[in-house]
């Protein structure tokens, strides 16, 4: 049976009186469970603590130290200061000839555990103060474990997510040129072939294009998001008249998509204020609705964008009569690439809304969404009439594949 190791205490006391209280004291109790070690000056109290690892059989270190704040070489709280600058990690409880509350504090404000009026110590209250003060180190201790451990395991995801996003910015950069050249041979073969072409070449050109489009909007979203995470994004606040900013986004939107099976009802609300907001941030919100209520609504659907103004605020609502999403997918709605079941065989990246989210955090708005499989989708996003401006550097603007 493994029998528990003594407890190790330093007494650092200079008057022979108060020492042999201390003796006599610890010889009452159990003579296996403790060692006392005394000195009589600071300088030899630091020196024999630093030695005693190596000088004793078990190569132990001392669990408590009982500090006199009155020695030859050092009084006061002065005696404490100069002992914790040397050993910082030591538990010390310190030893003072009057019962000052005050002196006390101050001890334990400078790093003591606890302290003890010396002709008032009894057995069962030194061994109380020493384990507790051993408990309240060792629980000390595990604290700042955990949070150096928090710390670290923060400073590697930190650094992780920094590679991560490096890396995909660097192999989605990579992408554009050739997609470039892909994009280009395509419409210069198209241009060189005859106009009527047999079915199966129709077929396989529009295969063609529509991967190759389809990789231009993953490379664009991946870019996108790799630059908000790598950046600290900021809101760049300029004066927008949103009527003509949104129908300019209706007609960007549906020019981009090719769109001529669906209708886009525009609808204003309110009486007309300029809003100071961040046009670029703005853009990639509306953008990402209106494509999204496209793609996942039928042919001849209608998509109702509606703008709101009220007094602080200003709302965007884009709702679509499409295939809808279930209460599962709902939970999951801005985590990067996740796409739910029904949106098999629709192209997409799992990346829009991701984007929207923090576009609207950056702008110090809301962003609301209701849903219901095979009845429609709507999206509201409540920003406020003025975002306001962060004191950085400006930022690049975050630009996608042409």
């Amino acid at each position: 049976m493994i029998q528990p190791r003594s407890i190790n205490i330093l007494l650092v006391e200079d008057n022979p009186a108060d020492a042999s209280l201390f003796r006599r004291v610890f010889w009452r109790l159990e003579q296996d469970t403790w060692k006392l070690v005394e000195v009589q000056t600071l300088d030899d109290a630091i020196a024999t603590y630093n030695n005693y690892w190596s000088l004793s059989q078990e190569q132990q270190t001392f669990d408590v130290v009982l500090l006199d704040l009155g020695l030859p070489d050092a009084t006061g709280l002065d005696t404490l200061k100069r002992f914790r600058a040397a050993l910082p990690n030591a538990v010390v409880i310190v030893l003072t000839g009057l019962d000052d509350e005050n002196l006390a504090l101050q001890a334990v404000g400078e790093g003591a555990q606890d302290y003890l009026v010396k002709d008032q110590v009894t057995t069962q209250w030194l061994l109380r103060t020493i384990r507790f003060a051993i408990e309240r180190q060792n629980l000390f201790n595990q604290l700042k474990y955990s949070e150096e451990c928090a710390r670290s395991a923060l400073e590697r995801e930190q650094e992780l997510n920094h590679l991560k996003s490096s890396f995909v910015a660097m192999v989605s950069h990579e992408f554009r040129n050739p997609l470039g050249i892909v994009r280009n041979g395509m419409e210069i073969v198209r241009q060189l072939l005859p106009e009527a072409l047999e079915p199966n070449v129709e077929k396989w050109f529009n295969q063609i294009e529509s991967a190759t489009d389809q990789l231009v909007y993953l490379v664009n979203d991946v870019l996108l998001l790799s630059q908000m995470q790598a950046t600290n994004l900021r809101c760049t606040p300029i004066a927008l008249d949103l009527e003509d900013f949104c129908s300019e986004i209706i007609e960007t939107t549906s020019h981009s998509l090719d769109d001529r099976l669906h209708s886009i009802w525009f609808d204003k609300v309110g009486d007309s204020v300029t809003v100071s907001t961040d046009a670029n941030l703005l853009w990639h919100i509306c953008t990402n609705l209106l494509s999204n209520a496209i793609k996942y609504s039928p042919q001849g659907g209608v998509i109702q964008f509606g703008l709101i103004y009220q007094k602080e605020h200003v709302i965007l609502r884009v709702q679509d009569p499409g295939i809808g999403i279930s209460e599962e997918t709902q939970r999951h709605l801005f985590e990067s690439f996740y796409r739910g079941s029904n949106a098999k065989g629709i192209a997409g990246t799992g990346l829009g809304l991701v984007i929207v989210k923090r576009c609207v955090d950056v702008l110090q708005g809301e962003i609301q969404i209701t849903s219901q499989l095979n009845v429609g989708t709507t999206v509201t996003v409540t920003l406020p009439l003025t975002c306001q401006p962060a004191p950085a550097p400006e930022r690049s603007k975050l630009n996608g594949v042409s």
